[in-house]
């Protein structure tokens, strides 16, 4: 076609030759004649020199179709129609090469003038639409500049979208043929995104062959190629990079308008390089904008109010501060992504056929057996395949995706050119995550390549090196390219198989170096910490104490203390991370807590009027609430003997960071009455009934007193004297647990001593049948082999503090244990019978309870302000003791789990489940102890609910617990589902539906919407899926699965801050999986009962906004049962003082906290 003829005309003349073509598809010779006499020639002749779009388009189509055509008859016309699809791949790559104008990346180099911004601006790739006409378009700007600049990459575009479009029609056919042509056009699409890639580093790269949009087209098809469980290619769309796109602030306007915008003026080196220049808005920054100048001065202003409130600096950016004058000069870049994104191509889900000559990532038949090793000479790791056990006509054709990641790392490492390096910064995490894409030897080298570079790149800054880019681009941090480059970083630990334990502690060691810029790098660095302390834990085990060092030196806003504190309560639930820590590193995790506690205090002390509402309150409460939960789990990961060392240093700081109020407040209070409940014993908080208990307390003829309990301190002291002469029961009941001892008076004459022995036999052999004397000493045991027909020695358990749960679990009891245990009962039965206690002075033996009480005094000299007050009789106080018992001793949680299988979508299906795949079983398993819900009760477990009579809620369920909380899982495959009684499974939604967090395995093979199961009480969704979605079901012999690396990701509700280390996602193994999650659960737990107390239901505002508010404060169970004993106490002081007219009338003024008196009461002496 001439050129003089109009591209109208061209239009119609190429609709006309693809209508024909279309007729004739299925009638070979006419089809034959038709290309070989009209389409061919027309298109060698034109296609390479066409100007217009449209048309331009129309002749990419043909070339389509004519591709498909040779792909059908690939099967039986030998090499003929070979030569024809390499003619036709050939026509676009010297289409997409003739098209590239005298603009290249080396021309926007400079900074540019706003006029030229204006004029020369790249047009968005979403005009690859048919809305407009192209001479309109062009006809908008007479501008030369505008020509060249918009005209030039939307040919060579188009000539790469028929590429990537003949690629997808060969993934359709999945025929051996079609496959290998698949393969070449690949290969020609990274030749043409990055020219020299093969090259050794060390050689000049070639210089581009397309304009930079154009290498960027092939870069958006590339990033969203991925491979299913069976490693057969395919393609998505939809991607989520809203996370690091935001870090990068490429993020699209909010006015509607999704169009890149212009690139902003350039900013000086040292506000370039420390982010403090006019265009920096932390908060609300727009893409590359320009602020005026009010606004400039205005976030100036915020940001050094926020430094100077909020931040250390480290030396680091100190140095960075002093180095400004130095720093590299920056460069104008027009910006050409943004989110989200409006792609100019959609292949649907493209996806290769099931099984047979697909084309595939890896080929397991061919590489199972492959090595890998490192070359003396290079250093470069190299593959060592396996001998060749089939024969090459029983190969799969393999995509290299090797070679794309070779592509990767060099544009990351030798060329940087910025648009690029972004966009593959932010989808390089996504994409690593589907492991069966990146499969084999081949890319293990270049994933070994890909972390030196990012470690390298990252560490870079310590040495004077600037890479990622070397010229910083307009508007961006060095340290926001590194919180996204944190990322990349962050998904490699998915692959730690093929690193060796120096590359881990190489990865770990560079996580630490981020930790030190607490505005930018250190969170993504603090979520990746907590992610690599279970995958890679050797070397986390190696680095803790430095890392816990790095974090105290971050004072921080709420938002980054509550992925501190997260963090070290997380380590401190594992104690094979911490097992190399002395006293000093102990102490440094304590610091931190306290840190957070004085800076509460002295927050609100400076600023009484300063009223915190909504989400500020709610991150504030979670903030102390986690500080004050560390200390109580690092205290309890003390050795029993270690613990009384640091008793004296938490009191005066605890005291400390109260200094200057009137009284220390409940937090505190609790917190010290956990320190003096620990610091000597191991003993569970709650007290559990043994059979011993009822033998001794059998009713007898003789009266027996009542009970008498004395407030001490904060806490109550109840005696109560047993049926059985001289024995007691003392039951101490504080903030932090009940403790419920057995007291004999052994001032006793005249007493028959064979019933006596028979007694402490059948106590010693219950309490070792029983399991409840951990770590009892042989010595016992001899004395037992030393009685009468001794029983034979029984196993003695013991249990791990915070390891399981300490209930009733799915165990029988052994025959040969009962029959044990009802020997000791009659023993015991018969021992009480005959036991007559009598003195000489009284006859039969009496106590009473306050007896024993006098004893542990210091009668009479007892100081007035510490004399234990004793609760009177009457039934309302009574009453006040008896409520305490109410009150649970430790914080309970409960937390949905569900299971969503292939394509379920909706509620109804979900909760129908009555069983889940193997892996979510095996995750289910780990999450706690399997409990029998039927007799809970009265074994004191919590279960969230569930009916405990007649199994209407399942027969079992899980549950968790330490000291200091328990959790219990309402897992919806345990429940019972009868569609027919009840088809909308509400039996199971009124357990899970009011359930802050839900757990959702996601075997569906899509997203998991949060609004999949409404309710009021959705707070967040912890949701788990395969690392690969499970495409077709077809799984070859010897392919893995994915039961190795899960992807876990966190949705919240509307309105609801980021709390966790997931981020965007993490990938976790298997065997770590339940710990990870129940730690995501339980924090997240706390959080939601908080941000309801504190922001209520009010949750529809954007994240971050603080709205209207509750303003109640989050009150734990610990706390709870301090007031229930000071209110108690009022009472009984109000009443004493009531009662004695003579008392003094009025108190002495409230006086500042001696800290030197409350230390010395530190451990609430009750008489002395």
């Amino acid at each position: 076609m001439r050129r003089s003829v109009t591209p109208v005309v061209r239009s119609r003349i190429m609709q006309s030759v693809t209508t024909i073509h279309s007729h004739v598809r299925y009638l070979p010779g006419p089809r034959r004649q038709l290309v070989d006499t009209v389409s061919m020639p027309l298109l060698e002749t034109s296609l390479e020199a066409e100007t217009d779009v449209q048309v331009a388009s129309s002749m990419v189509a043909l070339v389509t179709e004519l591709g498909r055509d040779v792909l059908d008859e690939t099967e039986g016309e030998g090499e003929g129609p070979l030569g024809m699809f390499d003619k036709l791949r050939l026509l676009l790559i010297k289409m997409a090469k003739s098209s590239k104008r005298t603009l290249d990346r080396q021309s926007t180099s400079a900074p540019t003038t706003p006029a030229t911004r204006r004029v020369g601006t790249l047009a968005p790739l979403s005009r690859y639409g048919n809305s407009g006409s192209p001479a309109a378009q062009r006809g908008a700007s007479s501008s030369p500049a505008a020509l060249d600049i918009a005209d030039p990459p939307e040919l060579s575009s188009v000539a790469v979208m028929g590429l990537m479009s003949i690629f997808h029609v060969c993934l359709e056919h999945s025929t051996p043929a079609a496959s290998e042509n698949a393969v070449i056009v690949f290969r020609d699409l990274l030749h043409l995104f990055a020219p020299g890639y093969l090259s050794p580093p060390d050689v000049t790269p070639e210089p581009a062959a397309v304009p930079l949009r154009t290498r960027l087209l092939i870069l958006q098809w590339l990033v969203r190629l991925r491979a299913d469980a069976s490693h057969r290619i395919n393609w998505m769309s939809d991607v989520d990079i809203t996370g690091p796109a935001k870090l990068l602030g490429r993020l699209a306007s909010t006015n509607g308008d999704s169009s890149p915008p212009d690139a902003g003026a350039p900013l000086s080196p040292a506000a370039s390089e420390d982010g403090h220049g006019e265009a920096r808005g932390r908060s609300s920054r727009q893409v590359s904008m320009t602020l005026p100048a009010d606004s400039a001065g205005r976030s100036r202003s915020a940001s050094r109010l926020r430094r100077q409130l909020n931040e250390e600096r480290s030396p680091s950016r100190t140095n960075s501060l002093r180095r400004a004058a130095a720093a590299p000069p920056v460069a104008a870049t027009p910006v050409l992504w943004t989110v989200p994104e409006k792609l100019p191509f959609d292949f649907g889900s493209a996806t290769s056929a099931i099984g047979g000559k697909a084309l595939s990532s890896f080929d397991h038949n061919r590489m199972r057996d492959w090595t890998e090793e490192e070359d003396p000479g290079t250093g470069q790791m190299k593959v060592v395949e396996a001998e060749e056990t089939l024969p090459p006509s029983e190969w799969l054709v393999v995509l290299p995706v090797s070679e794309y990641l070779r592509a990767v790392n060099h544009i990351l490492q030798v060329e940087q050119e910025w648009e690029l390096v972004s966009y593959i910064l932010c989808h390089l995490p996504e994409q690593l995550s589907n492991k069966h894409f990146a499969c084999g030897p081949r890319c293990a080298q270049q994933i070994h390549v890909l972390r030196k570079a990012l470690c390298d790149g990252l560490r870079a800054g310590d040495r004077g090196d600037r890479i990622f880019p070397r010229t910083l681009p307009v508007g961006i941090k060095r340290a926001e390219i590194h919180a996204v480059a944190f990322h990349c970083l962050t998904a490699l630990i998915a692959y730690r198989s093929l690193f060796s334990k120096q590359q881990q502690d190489d990865i770990v060691s560079t996580f630490m170096l981020g930790l030190g810029n607490p505005r930018d790098t250190a969170k993504p660095c603090i979520h990746a910490l907590t992610i690599a302390a279970f995958e890679l834990r050797p070397s986390v085990t190696k680095h803790l104490a430095e890392t816990v060092r790095q974090l105290q030196k971050i004072i921080s806003t709420a938002p980054l203390g509550v992925h501190i504190l997260e963090f070290i309560a997380g380590v401190g639930q594992e104690p094979s991370l911490y097992a190399n820590f002395t006293d000093a590193d102990f102490q440094t995790v304590f610091g931190i807590a306290l840190k957070y506690i004085q800076a509460h205090n002295e927050r609100l002390a400076d600023n009484p009027n300063d009223v915190e509402e909504g989400i500020e309150y709610a991150f504030s409460q979670y903030v102390l609430l986690l500080a004050y939960y560390n200390i109580a789990v690092w205290y309890l990961a003390l050795r029993l003997s270690e613990r009384p060392k640091f008793v004296a240093f938490l009191t005066r700081r605890l005291v400390q960071a109260n200094e200057g109020k009137t009284e220390v407040d409940e937090a505190t209070e609790v917190c010290l009455d956990m320190i003096a409940r620990y610091a000597y014993s191991n003993a569970d908080p709650r007290p559990r009934a043994s059979s011993f208990d009822n033998l001794i307390a059998t009713p007898t003829q003789a009266p027996v007193p009542p009970p008498k309990t004395w407030l001490v301190g904060n806490a109550t002291i109840t005696v109560r004297k047993l049926h059985a002469p001289a024995w007691v029961e003392v039951t101490v009941r504080r903030a932090s647990g009940v403790v419920r001892m057995l007291w004999e008076l052994q001032n006793i004459s005249m007493t028959s001593s064979a019933p006596e022995s028979d007694l402490i036999a059948a106590l010693l052999r219950h309490r070792e049948t029983a399991g409840l004397m951990h770590g009892i000493p042989s010595v016992i045991r001899d004395a037992l082999a030393m009685l009468p027909n001794p029983a034979p020695p029984l196993h003695v358990g013991t249990r791990a503090r915070s390891a399981s749960f300490s209930g009733t679990s799915a165990s029988q009891v052994p025959l040969a244990q009962r029959i044990e245990e009802n020997a000791v009962v009659d023993a015991a039965n018969a021992a009480a019978r005959d036991v007559r206690q009598v003195t000489i002075e009284s006859g039969v033996l009496t106590a009473d309870p306050s007896f024993f009480t006098v004893q542990l005094s210091s009668f009479p000299h007892v100081d007035a302000r510490m004399r234990p007050l004793l609760v009177p009789n009457d039934p309302a106080s009574q009453r006040a003791v008896t409520m305490l018992d109410t009150i649970p001793i430790v914080d309970f949680h409960k937390v949905g789990v569900l299971y969503a299988g292939q394509g379920q979508t909706n509620e109804l299906d979900i909760l129908a489940n009555t069983h889940g795949s193997k892996a979510y079983t095996e995750f289910v398993s780990g999450l706690g102890t399997l409990v029998r819900t039927k007799g809970s009760r009265d074994l004191n477990i919590y279960i969230g609910g569930l009916d405990q009579e007649t199994d209407i809620d399942g027969k079992w369920t899980y549950c968790w617990d330490d000291d200091i909380s328990q959790m219990v899982f309402h897992v919806a495959t345990l429940m019972p589902t009868n569609r027919e009684t009840d088809p909308q499974c509400t039996l199971k939604k009124r357990h899970i539906g009011n359930d802050f967090i839900k757990v959702i395995w996601n075997d569906s093979g899509g997203e998991f919407a949060f609004d999949t199961l409404p309710g009021d009480f959705n707070f967040v969704n912890i949701v788990i899926q395969p690392h690969t979605p499970a495409g077709n079901p077809w799984i070859g012999p010897g392919m893995s699965n994915n039961t190795e690396f899960f992807k876990v990701s966190m949705q919240l509700r509307p309105g609801m801050p980021e709390v966790g280390p997931l981020g965007t996602f993490k990938m976790v193994t298997g065997s770590s999986l339940p710990h990870v999650v129940r730690q995501l659960a339980l924090h997240s737990n706390i959080f939601a009962q908080i941000f309801l107390a504190s922001v209520g239901f009010e949750t529809g505002r954007p994240a971050g906004t603080s709205g209207m508010t509750h303003r109640i404060e989050y009150s734990s169970n610990w706390r709870k049962r301090l007031q229930q004993i000071k209110l108690l106490k009022k009472r009984i002081a109000e009443a004493q003082q009531a009662a004695s007219p003579s008392a003094e009338n009025g108190s002495s003024p409230a006086q500042p906290i001696d800290l030197d008196q409350a230390e010395a009461a530190r451990l609430f002496t009750a008489w002395a």
